[in-house]
Formats: C-alpha cells, structure tokens, sequence
C-alpha cells in the first residue's frame, strides 16, 4: 500500500537472459501506465525510477479502487521472444501523506526532516552534529513548533528544547533520554530511561505533577491529551551509554487531570519469551498504541517485532506483514499525524527503523554480520481489519534517505514550521528564501531549494 504523494518510487527486477529492452506496466482501473526501457543496472538486477510526473500518472490510473497490476517484459533490441513476469500487486490510496519527518542519521550525528506532500521536497539538515558532537535523541511536539534534542551518549543525554523555526535554544541542558510534549505545548514529560519527570517547556525545568516520580521511559502523550503511555521494567535499570532496558518490561499508561497526573494501570503486561515492552505511541485517534517487543534490551534489537493494542486495553496484536519476517530489527514505531479514508475504511501510516532488504539497492540479509544499515520505512494500519494478518500492509522504503547512511527515531510533527525571510540572508546555511504557495499568495520560507 502506497500513498499517491511518494516521490522516487522504484521498481526493481531481474533480466531475463538475452533481454535488453523491457516494458514495464501499472495497471489499473482507468487505464496503464507503460514505461519503455532499457536496463539500468543495479547488483544483479535492473532499476526504474518513476519521477514526479510518472508516480502521478500512477496514482491517477489506479483508482478509484486504488489496484494496481505490475508486470515486466523483456526482449531483445531486435524483437525476438518476449518473456513475462510475474504479476505483482500495488494499492495507491487517494489521500496524501502530509506532515514533517524528523530523524536521527547517525554516521552524521545530525537530525534531518523531510516535509511530506509539498512539490519537490528533499531532505534537508535541520540540527547538524557530527559523530563525536553527536544529536541524536529527538522528540517533536505535534505542532512541530518545538523540539526536544540531546547531544553525545543518551547515559542520560544533555537535552535542550530548541525553537524548530528559529533553531534557537530555549532551555538549558538537563538529562534526558526519551521526551513528549503535550499537545497545547504548556507540559514536558522526559525520562533518563530510568525515571519520568514532568518538566516546564519554556525552560526544561522540573515542575510537580507525577506524585511519586514514577519509574518509567519511552513516554508518549496521547493526541487528546488525557493520558501518557510508558515502559516501565520489572528489575534492570539501563547503565552508561545504554538507554534502553531488558525485560521483563510492562506498559502502563497514566491519566492527565490538567495539571498532574494520575496513578498508572498497566496496558500490556510482559510474558512469554518477548517479554520486552517498549517505544509505544498514541495512533493519531488515540484508539491505538504502537509498540515494540522483544526479548533482551530494547536497545538495537535485532529480533525487535511491531506489536499494537487497543488503547483502552485488549489483546495485543503481531503487526506481521510489516514486521516481514524473523531479525529485521523493526524498531521505533511511530504514527504519521493524520487519519484517513480510503475505501471505506479506516487507515493510518506509521513508520519505523529497519534492518531489512531494500531490493536490489541493499542486500545486507546474507552477510554473517550484525552490523547492518537502518533505514527507515513505511506501512499502513487497517484496524477494521483486526484479527486477521491484512490489519498492517507490507512496509516500503522511504525514498528520500541516502543508502549509506544509518537513520534511526524519525519523529512526526503536523508541519514543518519554517523561518519567515526576505532574503537568503535571513536562513540558515543550505536554505534559500523561496516562496510557498498560501492559497492564492505566495510566502516567503526558508526552503532546502
């Protein structure tokens, strides 16, 4: 399942031998797009990569079921035999993907963002570190106004809340490894992957509210703003330049009153042998909560699984097609900010880090190696589909990240929020001032051009 805003869509295939011109079709509903091509060779294999204009014409045939059908066939410049591939099925929803991601790419030691649904979007640098200054461990609030971001090894990290337009810092450092904001913005709720703190946005300062001060990590702030959700583990406690925990670890989540919070009620209680709870959020209704398990710590997991439950409590469920199959690391899930409607059904995006397969593009399952590439991908949520294995859909990559990179912890906001300019003196460096459609007028922002 693909959303009709994806920018850099490939397709990936293997050549028949003798074949050197390849028509490659994606059928649906109101007709074909057909691509004519030679190979452009990647590994073993072939690539095509559909530019703006293509995916759009993609997206448009394929409704309104949203089925597409993609073949490939091969020949020879000469026209002899012709060879047929499988068909692959594709869904193309109708609603665009919107928001900022933010992530964590480590072998920079920076955060980058990319802004979902404006025309030629790109990564852009947001907070630039390097691998001994590193930054790392982030959390935005859902207005993307702020961030909240910490430097060097998370034992606990030197954390700053920083003003996302300005990049100016607005506390100063306190120790924290995990964060979320409130939605109103006014609350801070932080844990040094051992204890939970509720916190002061404007300064970073410990406030009152969690009578207790109770263990606790991973916390997330539900959209609504009348609970939080958190790990809690049973014995271990993270040690130096680990934040994670091991299991046994429960979930709890907590009730909001508007100035404390309440006693917390477990949400997912640990056992079996992935007996690790860890990373929940809140789905964008609050109906659902995303997490991982595990068994060992939630640190880099390479056996992490995607697992979701009813926010209210319930059974937990294997989110299977998204988890693809046993070692991919599947870790950090996190809900893009908008529901949707597609026929005539509810769906939501989340996304996460993986160890997985890109293709034919990175091909890292084969090595005998536990160093592999983090990349960060995407699938749906289909909960009126709960009970069966089609509640979550196959993940995609995201195509706006470079291969040879680690990201990791990519965070959501409703938008990006950007610098007012009137010049390029007015950004920072690698920005321009360029206008952005406001409807009928034109505005200037602060843009990666």
């Amino acid at each position: 399942m693909l959303p009709p805003n994806l920018t850099g869509f490939e397709v990936h295939f293997r050549p028949g031998a003798g074949n050197e011109l390849f028509e490659v079709s994606l059928r649906g509903d109101r007709g074909a797009l057909r691509v004519f091509t030679r190979c452009t060779v990647v590994a073993d294999g072939c690539v095509l990569s559909l530019d703006e204009a293509a995916y759009a014409e993609l997206a448009r045939v394929a409704q309104p079921s949203g089925d597409v059908a993609l073949t490939v066939r091969g020949t020879t410049l000469a026209g002899a035999g012709v060879g047929r591939s499988a068909t692959r099925s594709l869904g193309v929803t109708n609603f665009d993907v919107r928001g900022g991601l933010y992530y964590w790419t480590a072998s920079g030691g920076s955060i980058n963002r990319y802004e979902f649904g404006r025309a030629g979007a790109r990564t852009e640098p947001f907070l630039r570190g390097d691998p001994i200054h590193c930054v790392g461990c982030h959390v935005l609030s859902r207005d993307g106004s702020r961030i909240m971001a910490g430097r060097f090894i998370p034992a606990p990290a030197a954390t700053r809340i920083f003003d996302v337009t300005s990049r100016a810092p607005l506390s100063a450092d306190y120790g924290a490894n995990f964060g979320t904001f409130s939605p109103d913005v006014r609350w801070l709720l932080t844990s040094d992957g051992n204890r939970l703190a509720l916190r002061d946005p404007a300064s970073g300062a410990e406030v009152p509210g969690l009578p207790g001060g109770p263990l606790g990590s991973h916390p997330d702030w539900s959209r609504g703003g009348r609970a939080a959700v958190f790990s809690r583990a049973r014995s271990s406690f993270p040690l130096f330049g680990t934040p994670g925990h091991d299991g046994p670890a429960d979930l709890f989540t907590m009730p909001w009153g508007g100035a404390s919070f309440g006693a917390a009620t477990t949400l997912v209680r640990a056992d079996g042998v992935r007996n690790n709870n860890y990373y929940p959020a809140y789905s964008p209704d609050d109906a659902w909560v995303v997490f991982n398990r595990a068994e060992g710590s939630s640190n880099h997991n390479i056996d992490a699984q995607l697992w979701v439950v009813p926010a209210g409590g319930g059974a937990a469920t294997h989110l299977a097609r998204a988890d693809l199959a046993e070692g991919m690391g599947n870790s950090w899930p996190k809900w893009a900010p908008f529901v949707q409607r597609f026929q005539a059904e509810t769906l939501m995006w989340f996304t996460f880090s993986s160890r997985r397969d890109n293709g034919l593009r990175l091909r890292q399952q084969t090595r005998e190696t536990p160093m592999r590439t983090t990349q960060l991908w995407m699938a749906a949520f289909r909960p009126g589909r709960g009970g069966t294995p089609e509640v979550s859909t196959p993940a995609f990559w995201l195509p706006f990240q470079n291969l040879g990179e680690g990201n990791h912890i990519a965070q959501w906001a409703e938008q990006v929020q950007r610098q007012g300019c009137t010049s390029d003196r007015d950004c920072v460096q690698a920005e321009r001032c360029l206008p952005l459609e406001n409807g009928a007028v034109a505005v200037y922002r602060c843009v990666v051009p």
